[in-house]
């Protein structure tokens, strides 16, 4: 059985659940609970994407469970459903919502301004001309970190001595 294949597939689900996700997010206030809510909910719904994704992988390949083997399946998940996710993150942005992009930069300068930072409007331009590399670094790290705490939790959890 292709590991590849699985990774496909589920990292294209995991994509899919951060898609949704930022999707939901354009109706929420930036810093409510619902916005933090909302991204719990996206988190366990990855979480459980890929445990489903490496759990599936090793019952039809009757491939034995060691950690390794179930950390690498889960990461090769991970990677693809963070890179997929990073890379509409970016067009999302920057081609498909810029006013979501400037909603963001408000709230920025809103708060460095309320801090009394001097240099507020340079570093919003800075923000503005990197914004979508920062949302595709952002979205990438947060699916990564997910996905390696799912995989070393399912690799001691269901490894097989």
């Amino acid at each position: 059985m292709n590991t590849l294949r699985y990774a496909l597939n589920y990292g294209i689900g995991t994509a899919l659940v951060g898609i949704l996700g930022l999707y939901f997010q354009q109706f929420i206030e930036p810093e409510s609970w619902m916005s933090s809510l909302l991204s719990i909910i996206v988190s366990l719904a990855m979480v459980f994407i890929i445990y489903t994704g490496v759990l599936n992988y090793f019952k039809t390949s009757g491939a034995p469970m060691t950690f390794g083997a179930i950390f690498k399946t889960a990461l090769i998940i991970t990677l693809i459903g963070a890179f997929v996710f990073g890379a509409y993150t970016f067009v999302y942005y920057e081609y498909l919502a810029p006013g979501a992009k400037e909603k963001y930069i408000a709230l920025a300068m809103e708060r460095m301004e309320a801090q009394g930072i001097e240099q507020a409007e340079n570093a919003i331009e800075m923000m503005r001309s990197a914004f979508g590399v920062m949302a595709f670094a952002g979205s990438v790290i947060n699916v990564v970190f997910v996905g390696l705490v799912t995989g070393i939790i399912v690799g001691l959890w269901k490894k097989e001595n």
